[in-house]
């Protein structure tokens, strides 16, 4: 018997129209006009260049913002900030805001934060730049009937102060061509997309259960998953192995997209996560089957990258990887063709990255924001740096989530929300690095020993016998200690970036920056847990309230106390949530038990979620 078949909630909110997913999911009926902003626009169609994913320290949405509003008061009395500019082509009411304009000498001006060296930001970084600036460009000269603009992208290097402008002089009529050509690449395929989804709307309503009869206890089953998905409410559900809960979980969630149509409130998107590569196929077996009925449903696989990368020794970047080189100029069209066939599965992905000689699983990363449905990994969507969860934050959409044998999740989520490092790792790292990065690791190391050597907290016993201690609290300096040592690591990869390859360094820095993470996030319900050997092991496990706009985003973040169970980890049920316990299989959970199971898969995100979405943003941005 399967002690949790499935978790079945809504997340997110209405979709909002200025992102690309918009025209894929259920709004309103094929209009004249979309609404789409700028930076959608030039995201689908303007960018371009090698793919390049080499780690490059990048400034966070907050520390760009305060950028710009300093480079805007360095400007004089009649410089324009936040210009409002809009127009209207082939369809398309495209909208957004130019970061400035300087009347007087008649520049436009879009600027860009970074740290490190200007030349270290990769060329589809300056196209995507370029295709904004001379969009805005086209829109401020069709607004105020200028005839030629000078327009200079601004890179302002956070960690200096230090301005450097790229400037270029167009005329309008060239600005405008480059905005009619981005526009009708765009509006072509909004008006595919909303041509289909129309089609999968009629589908979707007329689809049957695809066997001949219900089993018992599966109609019952189906109909509160329908209920719960309906209604944007969270649902915890058992049942025997063998009753067929798969397809008792995503027949009912697909009627309900179809119930919604195009209403306010509708789902967008269906995420289908398992723990188990069994499950997965077997979900995708379910879809193929329900995909008879509705050949429009776009259903799109999401593995790993060490499962789909084509050359795993090579680096992602176009001077390694033949699929990298190019691959934003070769993207359009096997985007193209992976939409026109639907079923998206990693063998299809990869035929379709054959044919057109570009990266599978990027492609796939691309086609998730398209897909009707998605089948892939916990990890995922719970994760602290999900695709799915940051994308479904970003664009606005309201998912539908299905987690599968979700008992699975608790220490698989224990596993994402937690870290270790020794100091061993630290003291390999430091004999490599340069002697500016090496203090602050000498300065860790100490940390990390005193960590052992005494304070307070209870005392332990591991499995294996060997001594434990339990923090509730992190030591300032330790803090401080870890958030120096990433700082310093951060600037020297700024600085040096051909130097940010595999290696101990690398390796420190990244588990150096999850563990500043978790001190971010560190709360009354976290515990920090050294192990054995002092210099062999830390663990920081974080399990943050259900409080918070994350909350909606059932299960994210929830994990518990390190190989404790206390009684007050058991929290009352909320009231809007339900627990089915099918009667026909003779199953009986305790009210405390269900209340603690519900207690562990309700949890709120921490502070840090948005770190999720600047790190998802990076890779789209890629």
């Amino acid at each position: 018997m399967s002690p949790i078949a499935a978790v079945a909630a809504v997340a997110s909110g209405g979709c909002a129209p200025s992102c690309p997913s918009a025209l894929a999911s259920p709004g309103s009926p094929p209009a004249a006009v979309t609404s789409v902003s700028v930076r959608a626009l030039c995201d689908f169609a303007g960018r371009a260049g090698d793919l390049d994913v080499r780690f490059t320290p990048a400034p966070t949405a907050l520390e760009g913002a305060e950028g710009h509003r300093r480079v805007q008061g360095r400007r004089g009395a009649g410089y324009e900030s936040e210009i409002l500019l809009r127009t209207q082509r082939h369809g398309l009411q495209v909208r957004g805001r130019a970061d400035g304009f300087e009347p007087d000498v008649g520049r436009l001006e879009e600027i860009k934060t970074h740290r490190g060296p200007l030349d270290a930001i990769r060329g589809n970084r300056r196209a995507l730049h370029w295709a904004q600036a001379k969009l805005y460009g086209a829109m401020l000269c069709e607004q105020r009937s200028l005839q030629a603009l000078d327009i200079a992208l601004v890179y302002l290097n956070l960690d200096t102060e230090a301005e450097t402008p790229v400037q270029e002089r167009f005329a309008a009529p060239e600005l405008m061509a480059h905005a009619d050509a981005l526009c009708r690449q765009f509006a072509a395929w909004a008006v595919q997309e909303q041509q289909r989804l129309a089609q999968l709307d009629s589908q979707l309503a007329r689809l049957r259960f695809p066997q001949a009869r219900f089993r018992a206890g599966q109609r019952r089953f189906a109909a509160a998953i329908y209920q719960s998905a309906r209604d944007g409410q969270p649902l915890l559900a058992q049942a025997p192995t063998g009753i067929g809960k798969t397809i008792a979980a995503i027949f009912p969630v697909l009627k309900a997209k179809a119930k919604a149509g195009r209403t306010q409130g509708a789902i967008d998107k269906v995420f289908y996560l398992t723990a188990k590569t069994p499950g997965r196929a077997v979900a995708l077996e379910t879809l193929r089957r329900l995909q008879e009925q509705a050949p429009e449903l776009r259903v799109v696989e999401l593995s790993a990258r060490e499962r789909t990368c084509v050359y795993p020794s090579r680096a992602c970047h176009g001077e390694a990887c033949p699929l990298a080189r190019g691959f934003f100029d070769r993207l359009g069209a096997a985007r193209q063709a992976a939409a026109d066939a639907r079923w998206l599965d990693q063998a299809a992905l990869a035929r379709t990255a054959a044919e057109f000689q570009v990266c599978p699983y990027y492609l796939s990363q691309e086609m998730v924001r398209w897909a009707d449905v998605v089948v892939a990994d916990y990890n995922h969507y719970f994760d602290g740096s999900a695709l799915l969860f940051a994308m479904a934050q970003e664009e606005g959409s309201r998912v539908s989530l299905l987690v599968d044998e979700a008992h699975n999740l608790l220490d698989r989520a224990r596993a994402m929300y937690s870290c270790a490092i020794d100091g061993a790792a630290l003291e390999r790292a430091r004999q490599v690095a340069p002697p500016a990065v090496a203090r602050h690791l000498r300065a860790a190391e100490r940390e990390w020993l005193l960590l052992g050597t005494g304070g307070p907290g209870p005392a332990g016993q591991g499995s294996s016998g060997e001594p434990r201690r339990f923090r509730s609290e992190v030591p300032d300096g330790m803090a401080h200690a870890v958030h120096q040592a990433a700082g310093a690591l951060s600037e020297h990869f700024a600085q040096a970036p051909e130097q940010a390859v595999d290696g101990p360094l690398q390796q420190c820095f990244f588990e150096l920056l999850q563990l500043d993470r978790l001190i971010e996030s560190f709360s009354q319900d976290s515990l920090l847990e050294v192990a054995g050997d002092v210099r062999q092991g830390c663990l920081a496990v974080p399990k943050p309230g259900a409080r918070g706009p994350s909350a909606r985003a059932l299960g994210r973040g929830a994990v518990e106390r390190r190989l404790l169970c206390h009684d007050d980890a058991l929290r009352v049920l909320p009231r809007h949530a339900r627990c089915l316990i099918p009667g026909f299989d003779g199953a009986f959970f305790s009210p405390q038990w269900k209340e603690a199971l519900w207690a562990r898969f309700f949890t709120a995100a921490p502070p840090r979620q948005r770190r999720s979405v600047e790190q998802y943003k990076g890779v789209k941005k890629a």
